[in-house]
């Protein structure tokens, strides 16, 4: 990521570099920015707006953590975003950021059996702050 966006001169641009993302994307941009913090030019940082990140991990993860083709499809990625795994002490974001979250857990009426409180069919609503 960070390559990518120096090629492009993200940092050295006019103007403020915003960062939408998408469940793991969330989790791959908070590492960014934390790893790079130092290279990143703090008046050039924007806000960081999160979609159903499994900040604390996802029990839909936890539930197939160790079926085979799941392993397969996600490999350690897939690991990683058990509960268990995602339970870390991370930094406090040193730029704004904001989650959204679903509340619905429609297509996916089997995760209201594996997730507690509301959800969006993957992750809960609390494990996403």
């Amino acid at each position: 990521v960070h390559d990518r966006l120096e090629k492009e001169g993200v940092w050295t641009q006019p103007g403020r570099v915003h960062f939408v993302t998408h469940s793991m994307g969330g989790l791959v941009t908070r590492r960014y920015l934390e790893d790079y913090k130092t290279e990143i030019p703090p008046e050039k940082m924007g806000r960081l707006v999160m979609i159903a990140p499994p900040n604390g991990g996802s029990e839909v993860a936890d539930f197939l953590k160790n079926f085979p083709p799941y392993k397969w499809l996600f490999g350690p990625a897939g690991q990683q975003l058990t509960t268990e795994a995602r339970r870390t002490d991370e930094a406090t974001p040193w730029y704004d950021a904001g989650v959204i979250a679903g509340t619905r857990g429609w297509p996916y009426p089997v995760a209201d059996l594996l997730i507690d409180g509301d959800h969006d069919g993957r992750v809960a609503v609390e494990k996403t702050k």
